[in-house]
């Protein structure tokens, strides 16, 4: 299944990793910040297969005041936030029932980004992500993701966001994907919790519907790469309340030797 992971839309991590070799990068602008906030917020990374079942990923956010509120247009811009991430795909491990991927990431403040778009932390998770197709629904993907957050203070300020952790927790989170030609319709439901941990305890429980379109090349100006405009709608309820936010992104996905004229259509290895 090509990869779906737009962080603010679908936070899920899937099974699959990119193919060997394969350098593949990625822009996506946040363009709910456009409503939301006084910054637009623009990650742009690259991920790369190290072997058929190993992949690594790096993330930079960059942002600017986009000129429709307090600020004008470009008065602010800087860097924000890193990700670094890897996973490996287990193979055989409990096929035929689930495909089973492992992996941890990490997740950092950078620059001097203004409060409003920083949680000020350090994050290193590790995660365990399962997958199953539906058996006579191809078109039908179930998932299962288990994260451990170790969330540390950094140097820069430390906002804490409602319902949100600002040390370590935990989270489990079930879901399912489907898929028509070109849309994607997915749902995430879970948790995360403190629960067992440090701290007084707590729990948010999270439930993300998201749809995710791959633009026909007519409405991208005939460009090569892979464009997916995703909106997803997120209501989170812990001891802060709850909170329903719409976030909106367009991500922009570039196959680098067919950018510089060297690739050629290939499907993925089978596994």
């Amino acid at each position: 299944m090509t990869d779906l992971r737009i962080r603010g839309i679908f936070d899920s991590e899937l099974p699959q990793t990119e193919w060997r070799s394969h350098l593949r990068f990625v822009v996506h602008p946040h363009f709910g910040d456009l409503l939301h906030r006084d910054f637009l917020r623009v990650p742009v990374g690259a991920r790369f297969g190290l072997t058929d079942r190993w992949d690594v990923s790096a993330d930079v956010e960059g942002y600017f005041s986009h000129g429709l509120k307090a600020d004008a247009f470009g008065a602010h811009a800087g860097l924000s936030g890193l990700w670094l991430s890897t996973k490996y795909h287990w193979g055989e491990w409990l096929r035929p029932h689930v495909e089973a991927a492992s992996g941890l990431s990490f997740a950092r403040p950078i620059g001097a980004p203004p409060e409003e778009i920083t949680d000020g932390l350090r994050h290193i998770t590790p995660f365990l992500t399962l997958s199953h197709e539906v058996a006579g629904r191809p078109n039908l993907t179930l998932f299962l993701n288990l994260g451990y957050d170790f969330a540390e203070p950094t140097h820069y300020r430390a906002v804490r966001r409602r319902n949100a952790f600002s040390d370590d927790s935990w989270s489990f989170t079930p879901g399912f994907v489907w898929k028509r030609g070109k849309l994607r319709c997915t749902l995430e439901a879970g948790f995360a919790t403190n629960e067992g941990l440090e701290g007084p305890p707590a729990t948010v429980y999270v439930l993300r519907p998201a749809i995710a379109w791959e633009l026909p090349r007519r409405l991208t100006f005939k460009s090569d790469g892979h464009w997916v405009l995703g909106l997803g709608l997120r209501t989170a309820r812990g001891p802060d309340g709850t909170d329903v936010s719409l976030s909106a992104k367009l991500r922009g996905d570039f196959d680098f030797k067919r950018l510089i004229g060297r690739g050629r259509k290939r499907e993925q290895p089978a596994r």
